[in-house]
């Protein structure tokens, strides 16, 4: 046999040995062998390697649908990938359709992201879809949008309010239907003018060197902006004077042990103005949020126990040792699982875990209406209500058998006055009261009023006094106590 024969007599074996072996490897599900074997060997130059060639085609297309109904777009689309590869003239036209399927199922699942709120995938889906130079104006805007509000996140993380809201208001005008855009933009309307006074309270601390207030005001800012840069230089400088605190205590402690050697036993005599600040940073005790703002227990004899949240901010989460969530519930949910946040007398829920109302899934910020039912994984379910027409507060009643801790029959949010008594539309029903009281808030101190006399603390008010939150109000037919929580 001459050497040009061998070379072909060698050429048709292998290639034989390639279509049994990609034969074998289909029927085991193996694709991506035969594909390998296809693209090595030239298999449309006999009958056989046609045939297995059009079942090889076949057996992706059936891949990629699985794939395409398991979610898993970019598998799906390696398989088409695979298959237009070793496709015959014959399959082609069926592989194209196939691929305009999935570029629909791709859009429609990007549209879905938008919706929900997934704004990162969102972008990730239709990023991948122009990676394999698809254009189409539907993805275009659905990624323009995305884009818009994911810029808009980053002005918010930033305190750069009002930048998040052109942004939103553009992305708005490329898809008003999107019910999640206005929903930011009112969260960030609400935002700018807690940053500003957070902001203005921070720079008023720093004019006067109060340092734990700077401290606390700082907390207070990068939760809510965490990339806040006038937040961030100020925990800088709070660092450094740390740092010169303890060097100056270092220094301060070798003075003290030499003079402690002397006759008269004496200490310095002063400190230097340097030392002023860092003394009185370390002197004071900052309390994890400001008094007025503070949680407490309402306790009204013979008639129950009440959790009242003046924050702007409250979080609800499961009661665990430091878990720091205004309202504490004793159950099987999330450390933190969702917010409720203060916005124009309205309250707006913010889902960190799986969180229905009325039976929808939430997963962006949503105002709250009145008589809706909040459920939270675990079976904890609370009905959200604002009774009194006067007030902005709001009251959050168990509907299952869990209870915050401490134990409280419900939960309100003063977001304005608590009013209680014999009127079913009060925060907190009386039915044995003739006369309502009201609690309320005045340039951050708390007081009661009613019509008649008071005594608060042991001292007679007539009508209105000033309550704190550790307080005993006595009137003329109720008693109550306030306590602290988490102070």
């Amino acid at each position: 046999m001459s050497s040009a024969w061998a070379r072909t007599w060698g050429r048709f074996t292998a290639r034989a040995g390639y279509l049994n072996l990609a034969s074998r490897a289909i029927s085991d599900g193996d694709l991506q062998t035969a594909v390998d074997c296809a693209l090595q060997f030239r298999f449309d130059t006999s009958i056989a390697g046609r045939r297995l060639l059009h079942k090889l085609v076949e057996s992706l297309i059936a891949k990629s649908r699985e794939q395409i109904a398991a979610g898993q777009c970019s598998q799906a689309w390696q398989s088409l990938s695979n298959a237009s590869e070793i496709a015959l003239a014959q399959d082609r036209d069926r592989i194209s359709r196939e691929k305009n399927e999935l570029v629909e199922l791709t859009i429609d699942n990007a549209e879905s992201l938008l919706v929900g709120g997934k704004i990162a995938h969102t972008i990730k889906v239709i990023t991948e879809l122009h990676s394999r130079h698809i254009l189409d104006w539907r993805a275009d805007r659905i990624r323009i949008a995305a884009e818009k509000i994911r810029d808009a996140e980053a002005e918010v993380a930033k305190g750069e309010c009002r930048s998040a809201v052109r942004l939103l208001m553009e992305a708005k005008q490329l898809r008003p239907d999107l019910l999640m855009i206005d929903a930011r933009i009112a969260t960030c309307k609400s935002r700018e003018l807690q940053i500003k006074e957070l902001t203005d309270q921070l720079q008023r601390s720093l004019m006067k060197a109060d340092w734990t207030r700077v401290s606390q005001v700082c907390r207070q800012l990068l939760i809510i902006t965490p990339t806040n840069e006038v937040a961030l230089n100020a925990q800088r400088r709070l660092i450094d004077i740390r740092k010169k605190k303890t060097n100056a205590g270092s220094k301060k402690k070798t003075s003290y042990s030499k003079s402690s050697r002397t006759k008269n036993n004496r200490s310095p005599l002063g400190t230097t103005s340097s030392d002023s600040d860092e003394q009185r940073m370390s002197d004071d005790k900052t309390p994890s949020i400001p008094v007025n703002e503070a949680s407490f227990m309402l306790w009204i004899d013979g008639v129950g126990g009440y959790l009242v949240c003046p924050a702007t901010l409250n979080t609800i989460g499961q009661a665990v040792t430091y878990s720091n969530v205004q309202i504490p519930i004793l159950g099987d949910i999330q450390r933190r699982h969702c917010r409720i946040e203060t916005v124009d007398q309205d309250h707006m829920l913010q889902p960190l875990g799986n969180v229905c109302i009325d039976g929808k899934k939430m997963v962006e910020p949503t105002p709250l209406k009145n008589h809706q039912l909040i459920e939270f994984e675990g079976g904890v379910n609370l009905r959200y209500s604002k009774p009194h027409p006067l007030s902005g507060s709001a009251r959050l009643e168990f509907q299952s058998r869990h209870r915050t801790q401490p134990w409280s029959d419900s939960v309100l949010l003063a977001s304005g006055p608590i009013i209680l008594g014999p009127n079913q539309r009060n925060h907190v029903f009386c039915p044995r009261w003739v006369k309502d009281l009201v609690i309320f808030r005045r340039e951050g101190n708390w007081y009661a009023r009613t019509q008649g006399n008071l005594e608060i603390d042991g001292q007679e008010y007539e009508k209105e006094g000033p309550i704190k939150l550790d307080s005993r109000i006595v009137g003329e037919e109720f008693t109550m106590s306030l306590e602290p929580v988490g102070l």
